[in-house]
């Protein structure tokens, strides 16, 4: 999965278990902690929006333009 990025947004990597994994042309994000809300952006810096109704696991096409997931603590 070379053209897949993940961030943390400043959390320890142990303290939300994120897996992802490639089947077929897509890819597949997997969450434990459905307390956490999935996010993507265009860029890793850019303006976050929330995937309020992903949850796991949260499948995404590979092809198309370049995204970048993260997780956040939901209210």
């Amino acid at each position: 999965l070379d053209n897949v990025r993940l961030s943390f947004d400043g959390l320890e990597a142990t303290s939300i278990p994120l897996s992802i994994r490639q089947y077929g042309g897509d890819v597949v994000l997997s969450w434990e902690d459905a307390s956490f809300i999935l996010q993507t952006a265009a860029d890793s810096t850019g303006d976050y929006t929330s995937l309020t109704e992903a949850a796991s696991p949260y499948t995404n096409a590979i092809h198309g333009e370049q995204r970048f997931f993260r997780l956040i603590q939901g209210p």
